[in-house]
């Protein structure tokens, strides 16, 4: 997502939901402005704009022992939370896909944080359970930021709990439903919302489920929104192979996405998915008629 979208966007939603709003100001020509470790950040060019920034090496455990470190200042702080959260479940998915999930160690959550501060590793799953308690600290206290009910869910599904990644997205399509969200939240900002937590369904390669949170979601608000249908043509394609028609659809779905604006490289992904799946039915459906020959010849 690009800073002017956000700001047209994702801004409104967060002034609406009661979150407090980001700081914002405008830098001048000979301004210099300092962004501190861990803070959040994005620019926008409001005309014709040459700037020079710099970026010191920050890896992701420094991130995390940071964080760790202004949360015993700051007990509680939800986006400190956040960042530990998503710093855990980088380093837990990250241990479970090379090293599996370890033989897990009976402690109390007061116990494996000090072992986190003192850069000792725990087993991969006991990592991600970790990630898992302080995102949910942090969706308590804030509930109204879509992107760690996501990272919430993802981190869930990855260490192999589906069922309850599935109950998050259920939980946060609840607060990020029109009925729920005050009046004059624009379409356009929940749609994008709705549209993020649909895409779980896809990377979960649960393509029935996102086609339903697609057409619940984002293309109830926005029937001709491009990439919402690009989204779309991607679920359908998945369902193909158990209802053929679903991929024919998703063939003139992926077609009607670029009629509406769908475009870059994210799009071409999604073409490309789709006209895969189209390619490997036409190859099996060869190789079952040269099957059916060879059969009729012997």
């Amino acid at each position: 997502m690009g800073s002017l979208e956000w700001f047209k966007e994702v801004g409104p939603l967060i002034e609406k939901t009661g979150e407090t709003p980001p700081m914002e100001c405008i830098q001048n020509a000979g301004d210099l402005f300092y962004v501190p470790a861990n803070w959040r950040h994005m620019t926008l060019n409001i005309g014709e704009s040459i700037g020079v920034g710099g970026q010191a090496v920050y890896s992701g455990e420094a991130r995390l022992q940071d964080g760790l470190e202004l949360l015993q200042q700051r007990p509680g702080d939800p986006e400190l939370l956040h960042a530990i959260g998503v710093g855990l479940a980088h380093r837990g998915i990250s241990a479970l896909e090379y090293e599996g999930e370890g033989v897990k160690i009976e402690m109390d959550h007061s116990t494996a944080m000090d072992m986190i501060r003192a850069r000792q590793m725990l087993p991969a799953k006991q990592t991600i359970d970790l990630a898992s308690e302080n995102l949910r600290k942090a969706i308590a206290d804030r509930p109204g930021c879509p992107e760690t009910h996501i990272i919430l869910a993802e981190t869930l599904h990855k260490g192999g709990d589906g069922e309850e990644a599935e109950k998050v997205i259920e939980e946060a399509w609840k607060i990020f439903s029109r009925d729920a969200l005050p009046d004059g939240v624009p379409d356009s900002t929940l749609a994008v919302v709705q549209l993020n937590l649909a895409r779980f369904f896809l990377q979960a390669q649960d393509g029935d489920k996102a086609e339903a949170y697609l057409r619940n979601g984002t293309l109830s608000l926005l029937p001709e929104h491009g990439d919402a249908l690009a989204d779309l043509a991607v679920a359908m394609a998945m369902q193909g192979k158990e209802n053929p028609a679903k991929l024919e659809q998703a063939v003139i779905m992926i077609e009607k996405a670029e009629r509406n604006g769908a475009s870059g490289k994210s799009f071409e992904n999604r073409r490309g998915f789709v006209i895969g799946r189209m390619m490997d039915r036409d190859n099996e459906a060869e190789a079952e008629v040269d099957e059916a020959e060879l059969s009729e010849e012997l």
